[in-house]
């Protein structure tokens, strides 16, 4: 067995799955796009596990896509994940902070706990307090996508939402023009595609500070998967939302200088140039403009962005091991 195995990262929606196999230095060594027949996935869900994985099984033996050595993270899309975040007092610690935690988190998140896979992340000290985030995904999804990719060639080692890996892809390749002024700045990103736009802000040590999902059905209802320009809008719709979070955290003294706008759809050149005519006091930027990851094009970062984070925890689990996961091995 190899010292430095390589890491899968898995990217899903309703009409596709997407690979990335990388490498520990952190290069992509194979991409792999799988378009679904309709229904395997429907809203974010897997609702035929034992069909999905005889489709992807096949497709990828058919490509040359398999390695029992891999390790992968699978990625629960960002509508289907309910997170929260606040602050808490830092002196607490074990069961005593995973309480009050989970305890406030369940009065912001509307879906019982019981029914939910949650996990806590400690991240930067505020003064005598330390800025906290929860996720909690719903037991049913998490179920769904372990029956599908559970027992297939690979060794399917835990979940992650899909803004965290894209927020990852930022961290490690970012180019230095992009950094960030101070470590207690924010970084958004928003995340484009084809039914959803998922807007996550992030704070130091990956924490996740706020998170939302604004549905683009109009667009879902005939896109079949297919790329489609964003109507005038459908650009105004999510551009005037990440305007009215900006100025929520600066009203609370939070600055975010740098907004990166991922996924397929974000390609499009309207969104940053939209958002740049309304929004003033922050650099707009196409993930695939901001960040250099070796032997890819920046347009396929837009592709194959979220799911090369993924292979990269995968690649590297110790590196990442603090971050939030849903643990499935």
């Amino acid at each position: 067995m190899a010292i430095f195995n390589t890491g899968l990262g898995i990217d899903i929606s309703d009409h596709h799955v997407r690979f990335a196999r990388m490498s520990h230095s952190g290069r992509p060594t194979s991409l792999l796009e799988i378009k679904l027949p309709h229904g395997l996935i429907i809203d974010d869900q897997v609702t035929k596990p034992k069909t999905l994985k005889k489709e992807l099984e096949k497709r990828m033996q058919e490509s040359g896509f398999v390695d029992t050595e891999d390790k992968a993270t699978i990625l629960i899309p960002e509508s289907r994940v309910f997170s929260t975040s606040f602050l808490i007092d830092k002196g607490l610690r074990g069961e005593e902070f995973t309480a009050q935690a989970v305890g406030l988190a369940q009065k912001e998140i509307p879906i019982p706990f019981t029914e939910c896979y949650v996990d806590v992340h400690k991240g930067r000290r505020v003064d005598s307090q330390s800025r906290v985030s929860v996720l909690a995904i719903e037991k049913s999804v998490v179920n769904g996508l372990v029956q599908a990719f559970g027992s297939m060639s690979f060794k399917a080692e835990m979940m992650e939402s899909n803004n965290a890996a894209l927020h990852r892809v930022y961290r490690e390749y970012h180019k230095k023009e992009f950094t960030l002024p101070s470590e207690e700045d924010l970084v958004m990103i928003v995340d484009i595609g084809h039914r959803w736009s998922n807007i996550t802000l992030y704070g130091t040590m990956s924490a996740s500070v706020f998170s939302r999902s604004i549905a683009l059905r109009e667009l879902s209802d005939t896109s079949r998967g297919v790329v489609k320009s964003l109507t005038k809008e459908m650009i105004q719709k999510i551009c005037e939302r990440i305007k009215q979070i900006l100025d929520l955290y600066a009203d609370q003294g939070l600055r975010t200088p740098l907004v990166i706008v991922a996924g397929v759809e974000g390609i499009q050149d309207g969104i940053c140039n939209y958002c740049s005519k309304i929004i003033k006091k922050c650099v707009i930027k196409r993930i695939g403009d901001v960040v250099d990851i070796p032997d890819l094009a920046a347009q396929d970062v837009h592709v194959y962005g979220a799911a090369i984070g993924a292979g990269l925890r995968a690649s590297k689990i110790r590196s990442f091991s603090k971050e939030h996961k849903i643990i499935i091995s």
